[in-house]
Formats: C-alpha cells, sequence, structure tokens
C-alpha cells in the first residue's frame, strides 16, 4: 500500500494538497483537498493500463465553484431542504438560498466549495488513508452550531474504498453527509454512462416536483424506477417515453429507500451495484444511509474539461449519493436524526470494485 501527496496550489492564501493511494491490488484513488473531493479511482485496463473511472476537472482552477459538485463531500447537507427553511428543536433557522428559493448542499458557503485541512495520511500492509477536517462556524448559511467535520477515505487490498465520516457541534443542528463521486465505469466520458447495468436494493422511490423535491414516496414496480433487477438506465428510460419524472430531471434525480438489512458485523447494508458489459468493470455500494440519490447527470452541461482530456456532456456519468431522505426536516422529519452538543455524527459509504483480472 503507498500513500504520497503534493501542493497542488493555493486558494484564498491555504495550499490545496493532492494525496495519492494506492493498493496492492493496482487500484489508484487521487483525492484533493478542495472539497475534500475524490479526482480519480483508477483500476486496471487493458495490459494492465491505469483507467479512471470517476469523473474529476483536469485543473485544480476547473473546481473552484465545482458547479458539479465533483467528488465533493456534500457538507453540511446533501440535497435541497425547501424554503431553506430548516427547524430544529421548534426554533426555525432560514438558510441561505442558493437553489430557487431552496437550500441545496448547503449553501453559498457549503464545504464542497473550501479548502479542507489535510489532517493525516497513513499506509499499513492491508490499507491506506487520508483524513480531512473542516470548521463551520454557528449561523453560516443559516445553519445553527459550531461545527467540526472530518472525512476519512481509506483503501483497502480488497479494492474497496471506505468513506468514513465524523461530526460534532456545540449547538443542536442537521447534518446529512455523502460524497457526490460520479462514475463510468467505461472510463470513456465520451460514452454514455446510461448504458451502465443498475440494481438496486429497494422498492420505494421518492417522486419530485419540478424544483427536484420529494412530493411521495411510491412503489418502484411498474415503473421506471424499477431497478430491484438488474437493468441499464439507457433501456428504462426508453421504455417509458414521456414519463413526467423522468423529463423533469432529464432522467433521474431521485431518492430510493434501501430495504436490505443491515450486516450485524459491519452495521453496512448492501445498496446497488452498477455494472458496464463493455468493459467488466462493477461496483457495489454498501452504506448505514436509508436511501441513495440517483442522479443520472442529465444537467451537466457540455464543455467542462474533464481529467484525462474529455470534454463533459449530459450524462457523462452518474452519481450515487447515500445520504438520509432528501429534505427531511421538512418532508419526513420523524425520519430525522438531529445531532446534539456531546454526540457524534457518523456515516460510512463503501465502494466495492471488481474487474476482470
Amino acid at each position: 500500500m503507498k500513500t504520497r501527496k503534493h501542493q497542488i496550489g493555493q486558494i484564498d492564501g491555504r495550499p490545496v494538497w493532492e494525496v495519492y493511494l494506492a493498493s496492492d491490488s493496482k487500484m489508484e484513488v487521487t483525492l484533493i483537498s478542495y472539497g475534500a473531493a475524490v479526482r480519480r479511482i483508477c483500476l486496471p485496463g487493458p495490459e494492465k493500463t491505469p483507467v479512471n473511472i470517476a469523473l474529476g476537472f483536469e485543473s485544480l482552477e476547473d473546481y473552484i465553484g465545482n458547479p458539479l459538485f465533483a467528488g465533493a463531500a456534500l457538507c453540511p447537507c446533501a440535497g435541497r431542504i425547501s424554503g431553506a427553511s430548516l427547524a430544529v428543536d421548534g426554533q426555525k433557522f432560514h438558510l441561505s438560498e442558493n437553489d430557487n428559493g431552496n437550500n441545496l448542499h448547503g449553501g453559498f458557503h457549503c464545504a464542497s466549495h473550501r479548502v479542507w485541512t489535510l489532517e493525516s495520511t497513513t499506509s499499513g500492509e492491508r490499507e491506506c488513508s487520508a483524513t480531512f477536517s473542516v470548521r463551520m462556524a454557528d449561523g453560516e448559511d443559516g445553519f445553527p452550531g459550531n461545527r467540526f467535520v472530518k472525512i476519512c477515505y481509506t483503501l483497502r487490498n480488497q479494492s474497496e474504498l471506505e468513506l468514513s465520516f465524523w461530526a460534532a457541534t456545540d449547538l443542536p443542528t442537521y447534518l446529512n453527509l455523502s460524497s457526490h463521486s460520479y462514475f463510468n465505469l467505461s472510463g470513456n466520458f465520451h460514452r454514455s454512462a446510461l448504458k451502465q447495468t443498475l440494481q438496486i436494493f429497494g422498492n420505494r422511490y421518492a417522486a419530485n416536483d419540478s424544483g427536484h423535491l420529494p412530493t411521495a414516496v411510491l412503489p418502484c414496480e411498474n415503473t421506471p424506477f424499477d431497478f430491484t433487477r438488474p437493468v441499464s438506465l439507457e433501456e428504462q428510460i426508453n421504455a417509458w417515453p414521456g414519463d413526467p419524472q423522468l423529463a423533469n430531471a432529464l432522467g433521474y434525480n431521485n431518492a430510493f429507500l434501501l430495504n436490505r438489512a443491515a450486516d450485524p458485523d459491519t452495521g453496512l447494508r448492501e445498496a446497488l451495484v452498477l455494472s458496464d458489459t463493455s468493459s467488466g468493470r462493477r461496483l457495489t455500494l454498501w452504506t448505514d444511509a436509508p436511501c441513495v440519490v440517483l442522479y443520472s447527470g442529465g444537467y451537466i452541461g457540455n464543455g467542462c474539461r474533464l481529467d484525462g482530456g474529455a470534454l463533459s456532456s449530459p450524462s457523462c456519468a452518474i452519481a450515487l449519493e447515500a445520504q438520509d431522505f432528501p429534505n427531511a426536516p421538512n418532508f419526513a422529519p420523524e425520519t430525522c436524526s438531529f445531532l446534539r452538543p456531546g454526540q457524534c455524527y457518523r456515516r460510512r459509504i463503501v465502494y466495492k470494485f471488481d474487474w476482470p483480472r
């Protein structure tokens, strides 16, 4: 296992680090401290050459403001909060409105668009890791509490990448931490990621309004949201022409409620399997979160410079965001778990990769 780091620039006087993790199985992960983001996930390709399957930008300058949230840690809150209004213990907080009157991914000053502190890197016989941290002040973007958040990326020899989040606060607050990594397992970002095959271990989904906020929880059966068996996103979309939900999101931007029991030893449940038949690569996602939001990248714009030289285009990659139910404080408050002083927030996401050996 190998770890190395080097400074790739500065933003607002703070050093931005790039960290490289490599396993004995020839899997490689590149992280940057801006947004604590995943920049590359490379798997062995033909003739053992590394192939990147995670969407990342060509340069640090392209990450600033990161309009796609590419690879970034979503902090303090993944997804949208309707009306930018948050109630905690009966007290209402007005959040910043950065999405048509709603709060998206935490607001204008979210940690996805900030330089995190590189706390440490470690390497051993079986795994290597990098830990980043960020502080968010009480009242920033309207959220209560001085909050301290860490994320540890651990690469293991079993071709696993684990994201482990930890947070604390000095006032009651709401956190919903996740990752906004995008995947195209073919490694060819000129090729539509909708050709990938997906199976989700959940039989209910959130139907959204025009602002991509949930309005109802509905069964997946006999809908374009039925991924209980492996099927390509392209096949599902083509089978349901004119579906209003798909038209609204230019594909998918919906939460799926997971229904598999958690493993008693790890506390994680198997959430989904994403595969690419052209390359034989497969990603299995495990998490302790109750939902996964499938975003098929319909609103990815044309022309962003991607790592490796390709230019972005709609659905050149898809995001799989393990998180709480979207807009939980307003739509499903009974599912909310508010963080209080003296408590520790934790979330885990594990990506397990397979490829032809």
